[in-house]
């Protein structure tokens, strides 16, 4: 076997692999009964406490880092606007818990876009970039 052409290929593929972009979803896609948790953050893996998100056809609610949320979800076209959420108001007192939360609803509210691969769900923000990631 020519081992040139071996690793030409192996690194053709992986360059491939690495270019390749998550499509955008139709969010109309995500509506449903399904409960998706929260995997990660700004690109920090999350596996504890269980953050959770439903999505109606109007509605956004869940469990986040310390306190449950709802609020409207509107969907125009391919864009998905989540504001206006509102939470219940427990302080939480371990370490940086607050701080989390705070960031995911910010994810939340900078979402315009999601995209499905395989059973994760990406939230994307204006810039295409990647702030949340949930699996059911």
């Amino acid at each position: 076997m020519n081992y040139r052409f071996f690793w030409s290929i192996l690194t053709m593929s992986l360059f491939l692999m690495a270019c390749s972009t998550t499509t955008n979803t139709n969010p109309t896609q995500i509506i449903g009964t399904d409960e998706w948790h929260l995997t990660q953050l700004n690109g920090t893996v999350i596996t504890t406490p269980v953050v959770t998100m439903q999505l109606t056809d109007t509605t956004i609610g869940g469990q986040g880092f310390c306190n449950s949320y709802h609020g409207p979800l509107t969907i125009a076209g391919n864009t998905i606007t989540l504001d206006n959420l509102a939470s219940t108001r427990k302080m939480c007192v371990e370490d940086g818990v607050m701080q989390q939360e705070q960031a995911y609803f910010a994810a939340l509210t900078a979402t315009t876009h999601v995209a499905l691969s395989g059973t994760q769900l990406h939230l994307l923000d204006a810039s295409n970039t990647v702030v949340l990631v949930f699996e059911k």
